[in-house]
């Protein structure tokens, strides 16, 4: 997969989802362009960051997946229609706060599924290639720290008692 190549699906994408709302009347050639640019911006920066930082073709489809492509584009279809309609009506305050919401999501969510992306690829284990005790027994820690953050945040933390913790009583019910 090529910077070139994911470029020219990103474009097709968001011509075709920005191209509907016009053909169908809901939305302006004006706004249709504005939302376009809009879309357009962050993953022109996410496509120039992937260049500068060299990456590997396996290394790029993890960081630039389908969803950092297609995610502005599919949105550019209704913040052309959304500009639209505030266009018409530019002191409609809930219109300016839709609009903002929706342009302040399609260039930030990119943003966001690129890092994640990218710290999968630049992770040691994302190369194909077998890890040494130290580094799984590193990846091992790091994946049930990760575990625990998580199960902290759905249910809290569970106190054990000194007894239970001195009969290495985990507290599910063996």
């Amino acid at each position: 997969m090529k910077l070139k190549k994911v470029a020219a699906v990103f474009f097709a994408f968001t011509t075709l989802f920005v191209a509907v709302p016009v053909a169908e009347g809901r939305a302006s050639p004006a706004s249709a362009a504005l939302a376009f640019a809009i879309a357009a911006a962050p993953v022109a920066a996410i496509l120039r960051d992937a260049a500068r930082r060299g990456l590997t073709d396996k290394k790029l489809e993890k960081a630039v997946n389908p969803v950092v492509v297609i995610l502005p584009a599919f949105s550019a279809g209704f913040l052309a229609e959304v500009l639209d309609i505030w266009l018409g009506d530019p002191l409609n305050i809930f219109l300016m706060l839709l609009n903002a919401a929706v342009a302040a999501s399609v260039v930030g969510l990119p943003f966001m599924f690129y890092r994640i992306g990218l710290r999968e690829a630049e992770a040691p284990e994302a190369e194909e290639r077998e890890l040494t005790p130290e580094e799984r027994y590193a990846l091992r820690e790091r994946m049930q720290r990760r575990i625990n953050r998580w199960r902290v945040a759905a249910f809290g933390r569970i106190y054990l008692t000194p007894r239970a913790r001195r009969r290495e009583y985990s507290g599910d019910g063996d």
